[in-house]
């Protein structure tokens, strides 16, 4: 049975990833994939600070941190009626984020008091030690909603950190948008009413 419904941030809750800030900002996501992959997971574990990241970013792109900040509002944007969604859902089920992020991340793109009318959990990578898509950071959630990894459902809009879900034992797919994710999870909560 189905207790608690798991939430990636980025290019779910709030913009369309990395990759789109990135773009905004005037650089080419798939030509620094090596340096973007690296710097994220510095940031996302702890490693360098959002000041340090921001500063690495815009030195790669000649740009100033105010158009830095400008790529970043303008990509970022909240996905209300995911959000309008998942208040509803919160009447019966636990609700989480699961983030890959550096420290306060979630907090300068929606504000905590606002996270925490949609969200009884946030996971950040940079606070707990692991990052998707080690087992440890979806097996910390769970434990964190106070259930199992099966009463779970989980979706993110990478592949991989879909996959390594699923590996725990969590009811994962891909997002693409709000109508297919919305229509996975009934899908899902359904299912999981006929156990």
């Amino acid at each position: 049975m189905i207790k608690a419904i798991i939430f990636d941030f980025f290019g779910v809750i709030v913009g369309d990833g990395f990759d789109a800030t990135y773009r905004y900002a005037g650089g080419d996501p798939e030509a620094d994939r090596d340096f973007i992959e690296t710097l994220l997971e510095q940031s996302n574990r702890g490693l360098i600070s959002t000041k340090e990241f921001r500063s690495r970013i815009c030195s790669r792109l000649n740009i100033s941190v105010e158009q830095y900040k400008a790529s970043v509002k303008k990509s970022e944007q909240p996905n209300l009626e995911l959000l309008e969604y998942i208040k509803k859902l919160r009447r019966n089920y636990k609700t989480a984020i699961l983030s890959n992020v550096g420290r306060d991340g979630l907090e300068r793109r929606i504000k905590r008091e606002v996270l925490n009318q949609y969200f009884d959990v946030t996971v950040v990578s940079a606070d707990v030690g692991f990052i998707k898509p080690e087992p440890q950071i979806y097996e910390l959630t769970a434990k964190k909603l106070g259930v199992e990894p099966s009463e779970c459902i989980f979706t993110d809009d990478r592949e991989g950190y879909v996959s390594a879900a699923a590996n725990v034992g969590i009811k994962a797919f891909i997002y693409k948008d709000f109508a297919q994710a919305k229509a996975e999870i009934e899908k899902l909560l359904s299912a999981g009413a006929d156990n």
